[in-house]
């Protein structure tokens, strides 16, 4: 009857991996069987001598002595060579004098193992797979070393070919691990978190994860909580909002920025055109990896609410996806377009940068500003993931027939905010106000000023859009407010309105992002709320989510993070300024 603990099955081995690193290990011999255990102990990083004469040497132990692989001494054992050794290892064909090093190593207390002599060995040599850090040993006990190497072998053919990969990145988190946790009283909870990895994960996973997966996944630590490598793709896939800059760690990063950090004592003057541009190029540089050319005559933007509206469209488009499961999914292959996309392109290259499978299209009337995105876009290898359009003033502002692009994912746009050059300059001047902006603006006219101004701008968009239907998925515009929302009409498209908006001195500048082809949905069931529609009485079933944009306060440091707009379920649209600071 078997009982409640493992039987007992005496006449074995205790294997072990015995670390060697920088032992002394003595060799006795030079032929086949020395080679193949030099080959053993080198791998295991120890300090090996070779003794036996040079007449005795085969190809490959010649060749370790050679490349000064090993020390040498060209002569017979003599007992004097066993001073300071941690191991010794014989491999002659003299059985006397192997059992007199033997006898010699057990008056010492040295750890010796004797070819072919199983009695006179302190340990076993077994059949060993190596895959990285992987190790697999089988032992026989000495009753068939070859029987060892045929079920050695067998083992191995058995093994995922990424096996040992996956150690290594398994290595590479647990050493990061007791870096954030090295208290000697975490070592149980430790243990533990790592042995739920390596469980939920797969050997692909293991083997996929980046460093940066590492530090997303270390985060989980705390909570006692193993995430998805999935969820944290997706996690990753989306740009995180800005909370702050840190100037004084972009300043020890890049060059540029750091001479007007130092020049200016540490403070910046966000009225200088200069200073606003060295800032946006050192952000996109460093935090993105984005070199760009900028000229001084047209639109220096933001980059943290940039950024920021960029990754509130990547959660809209991950929520409203095709099969409705809520997440990102990496092989979604998403086309979108820019309108207006200026010098910097700033939301195109935001865009693709973060997300590989997207691409995007981008227009623009300005031939200078489409000049430099074009620029911009090729200094950083992604044109060929980008179809450019310079449009005309009287075409339509989602020209899919130019583009040669059937549909769309979505479009982005900042749209001009000014019906005149008189207006632009009043409010670039802080006419009417108790204090002027709190940084410059060096956009050109053809930027800001359209007609109608920003209310003309989406309209036309809106108005498109009914036109195009299912072929634009998600439409974005900001600079419609709660009065403008009405007077298009927009309460008949939705279930609800959302108006929320932050003020930027005493402008409201929200941002909408407007749908005909989203589905209607049980808002007590739906996982997506904010997907809700009704049916208007003689328009398609549709959805509205609309948000604000937060004013920035003159700085990027005064950026915050994204807050639900109405409760959990409702996502506001991102903290973003306007054309300007």
């Amino acid at each position: 009857m078997k009982g409640p603990y493992p039987d007992i099955q005496g006449g074995g081995s205790l294997i072990l991996a015995w670390q060697v690193r920088n032992k002394r290990i003595l060799v006795v011999g030079g032929g086949e069987v020395a080679a193949g255990r030099i080959v053993n102990v080198l791998n295991a990083d120890a300090k090996v001598t070779v003794v036996s004469p040079r007449s005795g040497l085969n190809d490959e132990v010649a060749y370790r002595i050679d490349q000064k692989q090993v020390e040498y001494i060209d002569r017979k054992f003599e007992p004097s060579d066993l001073d300071g050794v941690d191991m010794v290892l014989t491999a002659v064909d003299d059985p006397e004098a192997s059992s007199q090093i033997f006898k010699l190593c057990k008056e010492k207390r040295i750890p010796a193992n004797i070819a072919d002599v199983p009695p006179e060995c302190d340990f076993y040599f077994g059949s060993v797979h190596r895959d990285g850090p992987l190790q697999i040993m089988v032992s026989t006990n000495g009753n068939g070393p070859k029987l060892a190497n045929i079920v050695r072998r067998q083992i191995a053919d058995g093994l995922p070919s990424n096996i040992g990969a996956a150690v290594t990145r398994v290595g590479i988190l647990r050493r990061k691990l007791r870096k954030i946790a090295p208290a000697q009283e975490e070592g149980p909870k430790r243990m533990q978190w790592m042995s739920k990895v390596c469980e939920q994960w797969s050997l692909d996973e293991l083997c996929e994860m980046t460093e940066e997966d590492m530090e997303e996944l270390l985060g989980y630590y705390k909570p006692n909580t193993i995430p998805s490598l999935e969820s944290i793709y997706r996690d990753l896939a989306t740009l995180s909002p800005y909370e702050k800059t840190d100037f004084q760690l972009l300043a020890n990063a890049n060059e540029d920025f750091r001479q007007i950090w130092e020049t200016n004592n540490h403070k910046l003057d966000f009225h200088d055109p200069e200073t606003h541009k060295t800032l946006t190029k050192a952000i996109l540089q460093e935090d993105f990896g984005l070199p760009i050319d900028l000229p001084d005559d047209r639109l220096c933007p933001p980059i943290p609410n940039r950024s920021n509206y960029v990754a509130w469209i990547q959660r809209l488009l991950d929520s409203t996806a095709p099969n409705l499961q809520g997440g990102y999914d990496p092989q979604r292959q998403v086309i979108g377009l820019d309108i207006g996309t200026g010098a910097s392109a700033i939301y195109t290259l935001l865009s693709l940068r973060c997300r590989p499978n997207w691409t995007m299209c981008a227009t623009d009337i300005d031939k200078k500003s489409f000049d430099y995105a074009s620029r911009n876009l090729a200094i950083n290898n992604m044109m060929t993931r980008v179809k450019l359009l310079q449009t005309l003033q009287d075409q339509p502002l989602i020209p899919l027939q130019y583009l040669a692009v059937e549909k769309l994912d979505f479009t982005i746009c900042n749209p001009p905010f000014f019906l005149s050059h008189a207006d632009m300059h009043a409010s670039l001047e802080g006419e009417d106000r108790k204090r002027k902006p709190p940084a410059v603006c060096t956009g050109a006219e053809v930027e800001m000023v359209c007609e109608g101004g920003d209310l003309g701008f989406v309209t036309r968009i809106v108005n498109e859009s009914l036109v195009l239907r299912d072929k634009v998925t998600w439409l974005h515009g900001s600079g419609l407010d709660k009065e403008m929302g009405r007077s298009l009409e927009f309460r008949r498209y939705a279930s609800r309105e959302r108006h929320r908006s932050y003020r930027r001195h005493r402008e409201r500048i929200p941002t909408i992002s407007h749908s005909l082809q989203i589905p209607h949905t049980n808002p007590k069931r739906s996982r997506h709320r904010h997907l809700t529609a009704k049916q208007p009485t003689n328009l398609p079933r549709s959805s509205l989510d609309m948000g604000s944009r937060k004013e920035v306060r003159g700085q990027y440091r005064r950026a915050k993070r994204l807050e639900p707009l109405v409760s959990s379920t409702h996502e506001k649209a991102p903290a973003i300024s306007s054309q300007w600071w």
